[in-house]
């Protein structure tokens, strides 16, 4: 909508004031075939917090050059698995000095994915949700600071580098199967934590074609300043018995720890137009973690097939997310390690490697989706998937039950849900 400086009663200069508005929603249910948890919430009870998301955004036009958009959200909590909460997930102020450039400053999305800019926005793909193991690890979605972005315009498409720099906040779970008494109790655990992050994005874009390639570095801290454990040392107590050294209080060296980690991705993504009404969308990530044995780092990715029929989109879609080796290796030494019981302190010891294996943020897991979508309008689907998740060794993304390990085990899991944009 446009309004004249009379109608605003303001001092424009002439200029006009536009500004317009739109909201989101996605109404999600899944159900899986297991009774512990996996990806927060999916169980064999069912959910609607998974996926069910709406939000209200205002974008603004001061003059030809400068404008301002504001993001509003309700979503589950990402500090609480039991409530809904609501959040600002863009803010910013933009100008934009020739049709080439464009500067942004304030809250806004990193652009490293093909989806980042409408990862909440369901009624803009046809997935049921964007593949898991691409997605739900990204150390932060959002952030405060600086991006430009420039093109350039040629015969067989456009050309753009988008760059970003700034700070965001974060909170990553761990979940504990059993805790240790006294020290740390089992179930959902939040860590509170700040980045440092920026980086590039180089875009290719033709008539339904994107090739995208990106690069990006976060430095992440805890909040409350303390450092971080970057390994547990292990402690000889007999030949071929040991533990490692997660509980302070025991005997040992002590936990080296550092004061960030660095993690540093790269990813590729495609969007192609095929034949006969065939998109092929696929993207790939690789995660490089230097300073610390417990930090997500490793490849994950998925292949995307979809083919449209009028109103309906079927698609199948095979992702996988593993961790490095170093990684794996290091979760299973910790996790698979026990010392006698008739040693002192033998309950403590063992319990104490269970509870450093789940702050080891470890995957091992693949998946196949086939599911489709139905569109009533331009502005609103209906969606359905049946996904089958394979766990080898280890997830972060499952809730294990008390003294269980869930590896070599699939999840079967249904989801109906409803996105609408307005």
């Amino acid at each position: 909508m446009a309004f004249d400086c009379g109608t605003l009663r303001a001092p424009c200069r002439g200029q006009a004031f536009e500004y317009s508005y739109s909201g989101f929603g996605t109404v999600g249910y899944a159900r899986s075939n297991q009774s512990y948890a996996y990806q927060r919430f999916i169980d064999d009870g069912g959910t609607l917090k998974r996926d069910s998301v709406a939000g209200l955004q205002l974008d603004t036009k001061f003059a030809d050059q400068f404008g301002a958009t504001v993001q509003a959200k309700i979503a589950p909590a990402t500090a609480n698995d039991s409530r809904f909460e609501g959040s600002i997930s863009w803010a910013f102020l933009s100008y934009r000095p020739t049709n080439d450039w464009l500067v942004r400053a304030g809250k806004q999305r990193i652009p490293l994915y093909l989806y980042s800019e409408t990862y909440d926005v369901g009624a803009t793909y046809d997935f049921a949700r964007l593949p898991t193991e691409m997605y739900s690890i990204v150390p932060s979605n959002d952030f405060t600071g600086l991006s430009f972005s420039k093109n350039w315009s040629m015969q067989q498409g456009d050309i753009s580098l988008d760059g970003f720099w700034g700070k965001s906040k974060n909170d990553f779970r761990f979940w504990f199967r059993d805790g240790i008494p006294g020290v740390q109790g089992p179930g959902a655990n939040f860590a509170s934590l700040d980045f440092k992050l920026g980086g590039l994005v180089l875009s290719f874009r033709a008539k339904d074609q994107t090739v995208r390639l990106g690069i990006g570095r976060a430095v992440i801290r805890r909040r409350d300043g303390m450092p971080f454990a970057s390994t547990f040392p292990l402690v000889e107590i007999a030949p071929g018995i040991g533990y490692y050294q997660v509980d302070p209080s025991l005997p040992g060296p002590g936990v080296p720890t550092a004061r960030g980690v660095t993690n540093d991705t790269m990813t590729l993504g495609a969007d192609l137009a095929l034949s006969g009404n065939v998109r092929l969308i696929s993207e790939f990530a690789r995660s490089l973690v230097s300073d610390s044995d417990f930090a997500p780092q490793g490849n994950r990715g998925y292949l995307s097939l979809l083919r449209s029929f009028d109103k309906w989109t079927p698609y199948i879609t095979y992702s996988f997310l593993r961790s490095a080796p170093r990684t794996r290796n290091f979760y299973r030494r910790v996790n698979s390690n026990t010392v006698p019981n008739f040693l002192p302190a033998a309950a403590l010891i063992n319990a104490s490697q269970r509870l450093g294996a789940d702050q080891i943020v470890a995957y091992d897991q693949h998946a196949w989706a086939l599911g489709t979508s139905y569109s009533f309008t331009a502005k609103s689907k209906l969606k359905a998937e049946y996904l089958r998740t394979y766990i080898g060794e280890v997830s972060q993304l499952v809730d294990a039950p008390s003294g269980s390990n869930i590896s070599n085990r699939n999840i079967n899991i249904i989801s109906v849900s409803y996105s609408f944009v307005f």
